[in-house]
């Protein structure tokens, strides 16, 4: 301990006096800079991810996206000289238009998605981003950072969709132009899996040297890179290659604005009025 001006400062401590006023760390001693402000950051996010990551399973399944079902998948047109051309041919007619059907039953796996890297971009003492309920007056080094989020399949966590009745047909035109439509290849069922799934998003964060008041995620998407692999034996890789995309893309258009809120209200609930302190700010 020593005196200097009527100051007091207990410098072994947590908590200091200075001119009789408690600091809350000597963070408070220096002036603030985002320097200062991403030691706070640094300390109060990972715990926070973790608690997030622990609670997210539960929360995916009683959010209705795993499993999620009651999707429907839109016909995918396929050019006819992938077999329409052919089968048509086979029966003095010309092809009119060949596509591949089927029906959604269920996509598994969302729950094993976990964040697992939270870049940070910038991280700003002007708090004029933050309003009054995500950062209250007089927070001790206030900041607004805004890190870049990837989430991650767990070790050994994968998507799976199944589909029923997939089918590619074929509309045929005979040369008095009836039309008649026929099935090159039918599956009861069909599953396809990733194991390589990841989401990116942007981030909102607004805290103190000690506390985090508010976090937010948004731009939600699951990457179109996602490797997907299904096991339909006797259908071309060139046919399934045109099909994944539209089964991609309308699964994670459904999931990626469900998930997104999900994590917000999750978040929220986590932070409540400070995490991981109320009383600090």
């Amino acid at each position: 301990m020593f005196i200097r001006n009527s100051a007091v400062v207990f410098v072994a401590g947590y908590v200091c006096q200075v001119n009789g006023a408690n600091l809350r760390s000597l963070t408070d001693l220096v002036v603030c800079s985002s320097d200062v402000a991403q030691v706070g950051y640094d300390a109060v996010m990972p715990p926070l991810i973790n608690a997030f990551n622990s609670a997210w399973p539960q929360l995916a399944a009683s959010s209705g996206i795993d499993p999620l079902t009651g999707v429907s998948i839109p016909n995918v047109d396929i050019p006819c000289k992938y077999g329409g051309d052919e089968i048509c041919g086979l029966q003095a007619s010309s092809c009119d238009k060949s596509w591949v059907q089927m029906d959604f039953n269920y996509l598994n796996g969302l729950g094993d998605l976990e964040i697992a890297s939270y870049n940070l971009g910038t991280i700003d003492t002007n708090t004029s981003s933050c309003d009054s309920n995500s950062l209250p007056a007089g927070a001790s080094c206030g900041y607004h950072a805004t890190p870049a989020m990837t989430a991650d399949l767990i070790s050994g966590g994968k998507l799976e969709a199944n589909l029923q009745n997939l089918k590619f047909k074929v509309k045929c035109k005979d040369a008095f132009g009836s039309k008649f439509d026929e099935t090159i290849a039918s599956f009861s069922s069909v599953t396809c899996k990733s194991t390589d799934a990841t989401a990116t998003m942007d981030s909102s964060v607004c805290g103190s040297n000690c506390n985090i008041f508010s976090a937010s995620v948004s731009n939600l998407k699951i990457s179109s890179s996602t490797k997907v692999t299904c096991d339909v034996s006797g259908l071309s890789s060139s046919i399934v290659d045109l099909v994944v995309p539209t089964i991609q893309s309308t699964l994670f258009n459904v999931v990626e604005p469900i998930a997104e809120s999900e994590m917000n209200k999750e978040l929220s609930n986590l932070i409540g009025t400070g995490y991981p302190n109320a009383t600090c700010t």
